[in-house]
């Protein structure tokens, strides 16, 4: 039995994730949530900012919520909330709260590919909480402090709490881990080189060699084509970009250049630091790299088990080379 959701975009206000990683399913035809075969379009990250249309409660002997909500980049689906029994709550905080109930200090961004998050008494000693991937963002309470064998360690909130009643679980992370310089402060996308932007990209894709490849995945825990452009240049400049191959081809932040051929193409039979060449095969895209240098990529595709290097000489199932395109002076949306 489906879930009729009428959702209500006059008025939809701003929240801000708080889980780790919230999968967002595709609506069904009627914009309903289909519960019996799930399909995950997106994912969004700790500290993302969604906006919620309609909340839906589900129950099987159990209370859980349907939100219907959109991303910053156009993607549109449901987010389950916890899953919890009537006066036991299984995660005792917030999957999503609304901006300004958000706790105070400073927001930082991840920017190591994964961090993980434990309780106090030190990396080794204290508990494991979890594991925050790269771009989440969290709210810095104090300053680091510094703990025997010379690292540091960085406060962080967790979220609101389901029942306020409930005392703030401590958490930290390595502060090398985190930046509060912001992606979209440390470049001033009016002003800097192409290259700088480029540069910086590479450098983000770089980390993310080794991911495995997951259709609808957004995390270096797993991520789709798409997303592996999203997470470089979001990481690097702030940009949001659409969330499908097709439209990212097409996106205002680009300068294309269309070149068809047999094999791969690149105007001077070498690949250039920063530009995206995208692969079509069955009549659409399906792969991306990104240029590192004169004969190397780092692809993202569901031929490949993981992101990784591909190199000028080998012939990898890819599909054919179709567009090569360059930002050019982007601006956040």
């Amino acid at each position: 039995m489906k879930n009729t959701a009428i959702s209500d975009k006059s008025f939809a206000p701003t929240h801000v994730v708080h889980r780790n990683v919230a999968n967002i399913f595709a609506p069904d035809v009627d914009g309903s949530y289909e519960r019996r075969n799930p399909r995950l379009v997106s994912q969004a990250i700790k500290g993302e900012r969604v906006q919620v249309h309609r909340t839906l409660p589900l129950r099987d002997g159990f209370s859980q919520e349907a939100y219907s909500i959109s991303t910053a980049d156009g993607t549109n689906g449901w987010m389950l909330g916890p899953l919890s029994y009537p006066d036991h709550p299984a995660n005792p905080h917030l999957p999503l709260a609304a901006i300004g109930d958000e706790e105070e200090g400073v927001e930082a961004v991840v920017i190591e590919r994964f961090a993980d998050v434990f309780t106090p008494g030190g990396f080794g000693k204290g508990n494991i909480l979890g594991c925050l991937p790269m771009g989440s963002r969290v709210r810095c309470i104090g300053e680091p402090r510094k703990q025997k064998g010379g690292y540091l360690l960085q406060s962080i909130s967790l979220g609101p709490q389901r029942r306020k009643s409930l005392a703030p679980q401590p958490a930290y992370v390595f502060a090398d881990f985190l930046s509060k310089e912001l992606p979209e402060q440390v470049i001033n996308l009016a002003k800097s080189p192409l290259t700088a932007l480029s540069n910086k990209a590479v450098a983000v894709a770089s980390q993310l060699i080794g991911s495995p490849y997951l259709s609808g995945g957004t995390t270096p825990f797993g991520m789709d084509a798409a997303a592996f452009v999203q997470l470089i240049y979001r990481m690097a400049g702030g940009i949001i970009l659409p969330r499908t191959l097709e439209a990212q081809t097409q996106d205002k932040h680009y300068r294309c250049s269309e070149q068809r051929g047999r094999g791969i193409w690149n105007p001077q039979g070498e690949f250039k630091p920063g530009v995206l060449y995208f692969f079509r095969e069955g009549g659409k895209y399906t792969s991306v790299g990104i240029g590192t240098n004169y004969d190397c990529l780092i692809c993202c595709s569901p031929q490949l088990e993981t992101i990784g290097y591909h190199y000028l000489h080998e012939e990898l199932p890819l599909g054919k080379m179709d567009r090569a395109v360059a930002l050019i002076h982007p601006r956040p949306r």
